[in-house]
């Protein structure tokens, strides 16, 4: 009997503690609800009075910053801070000057030392021993060095299909001139006098001049008076013209005979500059438009130079284009 009174009992504060959380429920989520409200405009209220108090210590600051500054200590202080200003603004403008001056003095030692690479390049002679020992290219290479010294402008070297011209130039009467460049051991024939007359007709020159280190033949000779427009020029020729023009002993730098006589070919020079030569599928570099008109805008290229250069290769001379690389289709074994 004893047991089933507690069994009620403890039933009876379990169904007690029910009620009442079922009655307090709603003020419990009423409550949250109102300190979740409650909270957020408390915060942004005292934030509000933080900003004042702020603008109000500012303000005062601000205020009494203004008194103190006409004061003689003020006026003291501020005279200082005028003068390490002006002090920092001289140094900043100082250093900008010396950084200026030491990079000017850069680009002048720069241009000097390529003036001088270029002068050097422009008078560097070579021995007929020497000649016979170089590459057809080469041989190319160095008569286009050789031609500005005879009086000869706006030379281009042909690509490697060249229909008999490797060189193209101007003369000094304003023909328009192709150059056979022929690096022989023995005589050489009609053949030569037969293919300089294919360039003349390919690239519509005026005159045609073939250049070697050897000798040629009377027939050739022959062949070659019937056309008062062929010169034929043989190793002694040659051995003369480069002991003329290029002499064994550099002569000395001089700005003046630069500009006159080696700056109107520094294009000529950089395509012939040795292992400096732009090369192309292994092709002689060819004339380039947009950097001859960066040549130009620059002030390294005189425009006349460069018309001429555009003017000397006709569209038959111009770079081949590149052979298209073949991908066969790859076959698949099951």
């Amino acid at each position: 009997m004893a047991d089933s009174i507690k069994a009620l009992a403890g039933w009876a504060v379990f169904a007690l503690l029910l009620l009442v959380w079922a009655f307090a429920m709603p003020f419990v989520v009423a409550l949250l609800a109102a300190v979740s409200v409650v909270v957020p405009v408390v915060q942004y209220v005292f934030r509000l009075q933080r900003e004042k108090a702020a603008r109000a210590d500012h303000a005062k600051n601000e205020l009494a910053r203004l008194q103190w500054e006409k004061t003689p200590e003020g006026q003291a202080h501020l005279e200082q801070k005028r003068r390490e200003a002006a002090e920092e603004q001289r140094r900043i403008e100082s250093e900008r000057d010396a950084r200026r001056t030491k990079q000017e003095r850069w680009r002048r030692e720069a241009e000097e030392r390529a003036a001088k690479a270029e002068w050097n390049l422009f008078f560097t002679s070579k021995t007929m021993l020497e000649v016979a020992s170089m590459t057809g290219l080469e041989f190319e290479k160095f008569l286009a060095r050789l031609l500005p010294h005879l009086g000869y402008t706006a030379i281009v070297l042909t690509p490697v299909n060249d229909q008999g011209g490797d060189i193209l130039c101007t003369s000094k009467v304003g023909e328009r001139v192709v150059v056979q460049a022929k690096r022989w051991k023995g005589s050489l024939g009609n053949a030569v006098v037969q293919e300089i007359l294919g360039a003349m007709l390919h690239y519509g020159c005026d005159a045609g001049i073939i250049i070697t280190n050897s000798t040629f033949t009377k027939a050739a000779h022959a062949l070659a008076s019937k056309d008062p427009r062929i010169s034929l020029h043989d190793g002694a020729w040659l051995t003369e013209r480069i002991k003329e023009h290029l002499p064994p002993q550099i002569p000395p730098f001089d700005w003046q005979r630069y500009k006159k006589e080696v700056l109107p070919s520094r294009y000529l020079l950089r395509s012939c500059g040795g292992a400096n030569i732009a090369e192309i599928d292994g092709s002689p570099a060819f004339v380039d438009k947009d950097e001859l008109l960066a040549q130009v805008a620059a002030g390294e290229l005189p425009i006349e130079e460069a018309a001429q250069l555009f003017a000397a290769l006709t569209p038959a001379a111009s770079a081949p284009p590149r052979p298209k690389r073949y991908r066969g289709r790859r076959r698949r074994y099951r």
